[in-house]
């Protein structure tokens, strides 16, 4: 009896012991799919971070080329006012050059009388 009590309790402690080594290589599992998931989500972060780097330096990027354009069409503008500035002048020393002709030819025409 006492060598049937001496086995219950080594069974006993076996199964303990192998109670206790299974429960060890669960928390050890757990701890190897916790620090996976932080991994994942760490990268998922760091991922998510690029994307949004990228998208501003793509909006970053655009709108300097809409400011590059917004520059290009209003010196296009200017040019052009000042093309037609240039031709107004142009046309208004081309009137004052016919209206002197005009008064030189009829100044000598009426003797010079007016």
């Amino acid at each position: 009896m006492v060598r049937e009590g001496i086995k219950e309790a080594e069974e006993a402690r076996k199964h303990a012991i192998a109670m206790e080594l299974a429960l060890q290589a669960a928390k050890e599992q757990a701890a190897r799919e916790e620090a996976e998931a932080q991994a994942a989500l760490a990268a998922a972060e760091e991922e998510r971070a690029r994307e949004q780097d990228t998208l501003m330096m793509e909006e970053s990027i655009a709108s300097a080329m809409e400011a590059q354009k917004r520059m290009e069409e209003e010196e296009k503008m200017r040019e052009e006012a000042d093309r037609e500035m240039v031709e107004t002048l142009r046309k208004a020393e081309e009137r004052a050059a016919i209206a002197r002709q005009a008064e030189a030819i009829l100044a000598s025409i009426t003797g010079g009388e007016l």
